[in-house]
């Protein structure tokens, strides 16, 4: 039975695999790259040799080479065939141009996009405005990556497409049409505002935004996307989920407001979708501490103690 503290070794350790993938897929898809340049040749094999090679640098030669992390290795190689396949065939339509790049996004640009969309569109939204008084309020985060449209037939606008890697479990497509998962959202927003660092082409228009699995029988895409934002309901989609953040921004910079870890929950909207299952900081969060309706408690529970029908 693993203790407290060994959860929380473990819940890190998870983090730091994700994390090693992120660098070794970072590595593979620069531009000019040896696993750039096969992928767009539509080579298989040396994407793969070059995947690997990438691989055992981030794993083994940029840190310690221990037990652990040669077990993670070994793990994310039986995924590399997987993952080219996957590559090989997007980049017939799409290539990656932007990888692990951090954004700054202050809430008052955030604020413009979305009164720029409400007066286009004639949406008539309830847009909120900063709060005049303290810091301003500043959102920040890395994006995984940024893929460009190869067909894109206006070239006064670049199609891109948001893409973010789970080496865990996915959130679900109607997650984010039903804006209880933000992210992906938030990143085409700071994309698209132009707040992504070290980028100089500021004309972005989000087209698509989706999380990618990193399995070894299936990689990429593998269902629906979870932002197809090529259509007018899928940027209404995009649209309503940056007020959502707006709003949320908002609430949590004041120390007046509640801010619930759960707010589905505290806004009496039913039962909550738990972020645990793929939150970086479930094991260490304590939120099994805190006074919860029972339908909520017992379902953390199973999640927490690890029980049958938890993660």
């Amino acid at each position: 039975v693993l203790q407290k503290e060994d959860e929380v070794r473990e819940e890190f350790g998870r983090r730091e695999y994700g994390s090693l993938v992120h660098q070794s897929l970072c590595a593979f898809m620069k531009p000019g790259s040896d696993g750039y340049n096969a992928l767009l040749g539509g080579h298989s094999k040396p994407a793969r040799e070059a995947l690997r090679a990438c691989a055992r640098v981030e794993f083994l030669e940029q840190g310690d080479d221990t037990a652990g992390r040669r077990l993670w290795l070994e793990n994310f190689m039986k995924s590399i065939p997987s993952v080219v396949a996957y590559e090989v065939d997007r980049f017939k339509d799409w290539r990656p141009v932007l990888l692990e790049k951090k954004f700054v996004l202050p809430l008052d640009d955030l604020l413009k996009w979305l009164n720029r969309q409400n007066t286009q569109g004639n949406l008539g939204l309830e847009i909120p405005k900063a709060p005049t008084k303290g810091e301003p309020i500043i959102l920040r985060g890395t994006i995984d990556r940024v893929d460009e449209k190869v067909s894109d037939l206006d070239p006064s606008r670049k199609l891109a497409a948001i893409i973010d890697y789970k080496t865990g479990k996915l959130p679900k497509p109607k997650d984010v049409i039903e804006l209880n998962d933000l992210q992906i959202l938030l990143y085409a927003v700071a994309l698209e505002v132009g707040a992504v660092q070290d980028d100089s082409e500021s004309n972005w228009l989000t087209a698509e935004g989706f999380y990618y699995e990193i399995g070894q029988d299936q990689s990429g895409l593998t269902g629906k996307r979870h932002l197809p934002c090529d259509d007018a309901q899928g940027r209404g989609i995009l649209i309503d989920g940056v007020l959502a953040l707006a709003n949320l921004a908002i609430q949590a910079a004041d120390p007046k407001q509640k801010f619930g870890l759960i707010p589905r929950e505290r806004d009496g909207e039913g039962e909550p979708e738990l972020p645990c299952r793929y939150c970086d900081f479930r094991g260490v969060c304590r939120l099994e501490e805190r006074k919860l309706k029972e339908p909520t408690a017992l379902k953390l529970d199973k999640i927490v103690n690890r029980k049958e029908g938890g993660w």
